[in-house]
């Protein structure tokens, strides 16, 4: 979206978009998480994408989804410990949703499964052989292809739903 007459395109520090790619990790949600921080969507998806983004973005995220990885996993080992020693002061299902929670947290920003599901990623050599063949910037096709992809994904999930 063209930024309107006499308005300034806003600029963000490296820092800021390590922070926000590194929450956005941690809670899978783009949206959400553009919302909250009073960004443009479309902003936080192109730097998902790499577009926009430096090694130094790269560096600090990867830092910050450790570090936030390794909270998720401080609070679901005590929440674990918590659940067996406070069973008559609280619900389990407190616990327990706190455990799964930070748990699964856990599992997504060290890179593990937290479902069982089918992941085929788009590899670099069908971006550049689609860029070429349709005369476009790599980070062009990379977008069109994962939302060819994700279109692919939906449409799969809706004919595994009637079936």
């Amino acid at each position: 979206m063209p930024v309107a007459k006499g308005a300034t395109k806003r600029k963000y520090t490296d820092r800021t978009k390590a922070e926000l790619l590194a929450a956005v990790a941690s809670n899978g949600n783009i949206k959400k998480t553009a919302l909250l921080a009073d960004i443009p969507r479309t902003t936080l998806q192109n730097w998902k994408l790499g577009i926009g983004i430096n090694d130094d973005v790269t560096n600090i995220s990867h830092v910050k989804r450790e570090e936030i990885r390794d909270l998720h996993k401080l609070v679901a080992v005590k929440a674990l410990g918590l659940l067996q020693t406070k069973m008559d002061d609280c619900t389990g299902a407190q616990l327990s949703t706190i455990s799964g929670v930070s748990t699964e947290k856990y599992l997504l920003l060290d890179g593990q499964p937290t479902s069982i599901n089918e992941n085929r990623d788009i590899n670099e050599a069908a971006i550049v052989s689609y860029a070429q063949q349709f005369k476009l910037e790599p980070e062009q096709a990379r977008v069109e292809l994962m939302e060819a992809k994700r279109r692919l994904d939906e449409v799969k999930l809706s004919s595994d739903a009637v079936q």
